[in-house]
C-alpha cells in the first residue's frame, strides 16, 4: 500500500510541476515522462494488491496454465508472512504428482511447481524458492527435464531478475543454444518493460471483459482424452535431444551454487519419464 501511495504522490508532484512550467525544456519533459511512466507501471503492475486482484480475476481458462501459475507465484512474492517448510520439493509436474498428497499429510513438506516447469525455471524462480524453503530442497530431475528445451513463453513472463543474474544468464543461454538471439531479445525487453512482460494480463482482462473464452489456447487436463494425452506425450518425447543436456546440467550447477550460498541443502532425486 505504501508503494501505491508513493507512486500517486510522485504523480501529483510531477503533474503540478508540468502545470506550473508550461515552457519546460525538452530535457525536463523527457525526465518527467520517464517518471510518469515509471509511476504508471508501479500502479498497474508493480504492487502486491493489484497483482492479487489480477490473480483472483484471471484463471487458467482466461490466460493459460503457465500464465496463471506464474501470476500466482508473483503474488506470493508480495506476501509478508509466507510459511517456510523444512523440505521443499521442486520440479516439474512429476514432482507435483508425487509429493502433493504427501505434503498434505506432513506440514513440514511443501511443493514448488509451476505449469510446464523446466530446468531453467529453477533459476528464474530462485527468489520464490528461497522464500519458501526452510533449509532442505528436494530437486527431482529426470531425462525428460534434462534433455528438453525450455519454453520461450516461460522465459518471457518470468519474474524480474537482478541485473547480476541477467548478466550471467543471458550470455549463458545464448552460447548454450537453449535460446535464439531473438528469443533472448524478447526476454530482455520483458525484463526492462513490465508492460511487455504482463501482456498476458492485459489481454486476459480485455478478453474477460469482452467475454471471450481465453487469451491463450488452454485445454484442461479433464478435457484431454486418452488418445490426445498419448499424442501430447509422443510430441514431448520427440522434442528431447542430447544437445540440451550439457546446457541444462550447467543450469543445475548454477542452482546448486546459489543454494549453497543461501545455506540450503539440496537432495537430487532421480525421476523417470
Amino acid at each position: 500500500m505504501m508503494t501505491i501511495i508513493l507512486a500517486l504522490s510522485i504523480l501529483g508532484v510531477v503533474s503540478f510541476y508540468l502545470q506550473r512550467r508550461r515552457r519546460a525544456s525538452w530535457l525536463s519533459m523527457v525526465i518527467c515522462g520517464i517518471i510518469l511512466y515509471g509511476c504508471f507501471v508501479v500502479l498497474i503492475f508493480g504492487n502486491g494488491p493489484i497483482i492479487r486482484i489480477y490473480k483472483r480475476l484471471l484463471k487458467h481458462w482466461n490466460i493459460g496454465w503457465r500464465q496463471a501459475s506464474t501470476l500466482a507465484r508473483e503474488a506470493e512474492l508480495y506476501e509478508k508472512d509466507l510459511p517456510q517448510y523444512d523440505f521443499l520439493a521442486v520440479g516439474s509436474s512429476q514432482t507435483y504428482a508425487l509429493y502433493t498428497e504427501f505434503a498434505r499429510k506432513h506440514e513440514e513438506v511443501s511443493v514448488f511447481n509451476i505449469a510446464g516447469m523446466n530446468i531453467l525455471d529453477i533459476i528464474l524462480y530462485e527468489n520464490a524458492i528461497e522464500r519458501l524453503s526452510g533449509g532442505h530442497i528436494l530437486l527431482m530431475l529426470s531425462d525428460f527435464d534434462l534433455c528438453r528445451q525450455p519454453a520461450v513463453t516461460g522465459l518471457r513472463i518470468a519474474p524480474r531478475q537482478p541485473i547480476t543474474t541477467l548478466m550471467v544468464l543471458v550470455p549463458q543461454l545464448y552460447k548454450s543454444g537453449l535460446m535464439s538471439f531473438s528469443e533472448l531479445q524478447d526476454y530482455v525487453l520483458a525484463q526492462l518493460f513490465p508492460g511487455y512482460r504482463y501482456q498476458y494480463v492485459s489481454r486476459g482482462l480485455i478478453d474477460k471483459i469482452l467475454r471471450k473464452n481465453m487469451a491463450f489456447p488452454s485445454t484442461g487436463a479433464h478435457d484431454i482424452g486418452k488418445a490426445d494425452a498419448n499424442d501430447v506425450m509422443r510430441k514431448a518425447l520427440r522434442g528431447l535431444h542430447v544437445r540440451y543436456l550439457k546446457a541444462n546440467l550447467e543450469l543445475v550447477r548454477n542452482f546448486l551454487t546459489w543454494a549453497t550460498s543461501c545455506g540450503f541443502k539440496v537432495s537430487i532425486i532421480e525421476g523417470g519419464v
